[in-house]
């Protein structure tokens, strides 16, 4: 197994309250709560590289703004771009123990499981690419109706099961707290490689169905010219429901 890792995309612009109110719901779920300065704060070579991301997502998304017919599209881009600048990042370190506190019937594990938390503003996939396009946005905010204005990740430090699973969980909470979706990529643990290399999107689109609640299938084009990939959006319902799956992974 790998480390597990989800992200929740947010529709919608945060105010400083509902920024905050994160620091007090991961204190309701987590035995141990630290609040860390990122690393970019804490490292002068990364601050820089940061620095320079931040502003060539700028640039691009501005690009992007400029080429799109939709004004609709055209404010979405320019409200995210406006984030962007603001530079919001908050960072913690958390401990999870038995799942109880995520409404969970049956504890999950008795150890205490490390987890990193990250909000900061939303980023398109591989949109520092040179062959990068508008298709993953125009995807966005054609299912949602807006382009997303946050994001959190959740990390996993450990990864086992129970590791994926309470990521999970902790992942349909707060699609439910913000009204979001889960970001990732639909596909069950394989045991073997013959079964990884004979799923299909199309099963992928019928598990998303299986699920129930809203979920939402995005395209966006890869580092590599003309390749094309798939990701699902599951809102809280979908994703509390594939906790519940035997087949439960949280894919990288």
């Amino acid at each position: 197994m790998t480390h597990p890792s989800v992200e929740i995309v947010i529709p919608q612009d945060l105010t400083e309250l509902e920024m905050q109110a994160l620091h007090v719901w991961l204190a309701t779920i987590a035995s141990k709560l630290e609040r860390r300065r990122p690393f970019a704060r804490r490292n002068q070579q990364h601050h820089d590289y940061v620095r320079d991301q931040r502003e060539l997502l700028q640039l691009r998304l501005s690009l992007w703004r400029d080429e799109s017919r939709l004004p609709e599209l055209r404010e979405n881009l320019e409200i995210l771009r406006d984030i962007v600048q603001q530079k919001i990042h908050h960072y913690w370190h958390i401990g999870v123990t038995d799942g109880t506190q995520l409404d969970v019937q049956y504890p999950i594990t008795n150890a205490v499981r490390p987890y990193s938390v990250d909000l900061q503003a939303f980023r398109p996939l591989y949109w520092d690419s040179d062959t990068t396009t508008m298709l993953e946005v125009q995807q966005l905010f054609r299912a949602l109706g807006t382009v997303p204005k946050y994001r959190i990740e959740i990390t996993g430090f450990l990864e086992s099961t129970e590791d994926h699973l309470l990521a999970g969980y902790m992942a349909s909470e707060l699609a439910h707290e913000y009204n979001a979706y889960a970001k990732i990529w639909l596909r069950p643990y394989f045991h073997t490689a013959r079964g990884e290399r004979e799923w299909t999107l199309d099963d992928s689109r019928a598990l998303a169905y299986s699920l129930g609640g809203n979920s939402h299938e995005i395209a966006f084009r890869t580092g590599r010219r003309d390749e094309e990939e798939q990701y699902f959006l599951l809102d809280s319902e979908a994703m509390r429901k594939w906790t519940q799956d035997d087949r439960f992974y949280l894919h990288t």
